[in-house]
């Protein structure tokens, strides 16, 4: 009784690591997209830098209930 190798478009394992690359590739094509269209305002930056990094840390905004009309 001799076992004939299936053929490669019979293999289940195959197409599962297929699924997997397809939707990862499919993920970060959707990430890029959203990325894109709701891009964030770059934050201020004021002060002192060093090699473009800040050195101190900004103060934090005062909360919205105290914030100026």
């Amino acid at each position: 009784m001799s076992a004939t190798p299936l053929p490669w478009y019979r293999t289940p394992l195959l197409w599962f690591a297929a699924a997997i690359a397809l939707l990862t590739l499919g993920a970060c094509v959707a990430t890029i997209v959203i990325a894109a269209r709701y891009a964030d305002e770059p934050l201020p930056v004021a002060g002192a830098q060093v090699l473009r990094v800040p050195v101190a840390r900004t103060p934090p905004a005062p909360p919205a209930s105290q914030a100026a009309p």
